[in-house]
């Protein structure tokens, strides 16, 4: 934040802001934010994350060695981290790994890849969303962010309204039977449940969109899945959405898009929508 203030407008958000926050967060948690073997630096983490989530940006034949390159790193990383844990999230998730017994190495492996990539791409594209939305259709509610309980229940919404990516569709197998809409579900089928449709259904969620955003959701969001599917990074996105929102709003309270929304460049992927670029002033 300071320094995004300090270098002065114009500036854009998303290379200044939206993906240097959850850069930090991302490696300070999982403990890469030092010198030596572990330090990632954000160009690798960058290329490993797009190859992960098949999303643009490199040519697909990279996606393969730049995979090979993140897997192996990773591994060596679980192992130094069992010789010489920390007070890092890696090195509790290998520890409860290794009480636990029946964590086989590459679903742990893959945990920590996930963890590491996703959920830093994830924060940077729900936060990119929610500045588009705020600054591009709802300019009139950003400085009222400087509220602290406004933004906590104004992050809440935009995280159930606004889908992270276009695939909103999530498979599901039924099990039990079950009667949904007068319809059968026999037991170990297969459904592709729509759960944005669903936190977007009017006789839940009426007024959608158009509530006051300062106003807390009337039922529960499905926007991180429920049950033993629950996101497991959910508490993250959160916490960063709010703090992030927050601290903008009450730094720059007359910052605002410098292209109309209808003209931003958007960065498309399997997993996340989000702008590639969020030119603003103040």
């Amino acid at each position: 934040m300071d320094a995004l203030v300090a270098a002065g407008p114009p500036a854009d958000l998303v290379s200044a802001f939206t993906r240097p926050v959850p850069f930090a967060v991302t490696t300070r948690l999982m403990g890469l934010d030092g010198d030596g073997p572990d330090h990632l630096d954000e160009r690798r983490l960058r290329r490993w994350t797009l190859a992960l989530l098949a999303q643009g940006g490199e040519p697909a034949a990279d996606h393969g060695e730049a995979l090979a390159e993140f897997t192996a790193f990773t591994e060596e990383l679980i192992e130094r981290r069992r010789r010489a844990p920390g007070p890092d999230l890696v090195s509790r998730l290998v520890r409860a790994a290794d009480q636990d017994g029946g964590i086989p190495p590459d679903a742990l492996a893959f945990l920590v890849l996930g963890l590491t990539a996703s959920g830093n791409e994830s924060v940077t594209g729900a936060l990119g969303n929610a500045l588009a939305y705020l600054l591009g259709e709802r300019p009139e509610h950003w400085p009222r962010l400087a509220d602290p309980g406004v933004t906590e229940h104004t992050a809440e919404r935009l995280l159930h309204f606004i889908p992270l990516g276009d695939d909103e569709a999530t498979v599901r197998r039924a099990a039990a039977a079950v009667e949904l809409g007068g319809v059968t579900i026999p037991a170990g089928a297969v459904v592709a449940a729509s759960l944005g449709s669903a936190n977007r259904d009017p006789a839940v969620h009426p007024e959608g969109l158009d509530a006051d955003l300062a106003r807390p959701l009337g039922a529960p969001t499905l926007a991180f899945s429920a049950g033993p599917h629950y996101c497991i990074g959910a508490w993250r996105v959160r916490l960063e959405m709010r703090e992030a929102l927050h601290r903008l709003a009450t730094a720059l309270p007359g910052l605002r898009l410098t292209v109309p929304i209808d003209r931003l460049d958007w960065q498309l992927g399997s997993t996340t929508r989000s702008p590639a670029a969020l030119p603003v002033s103040w």
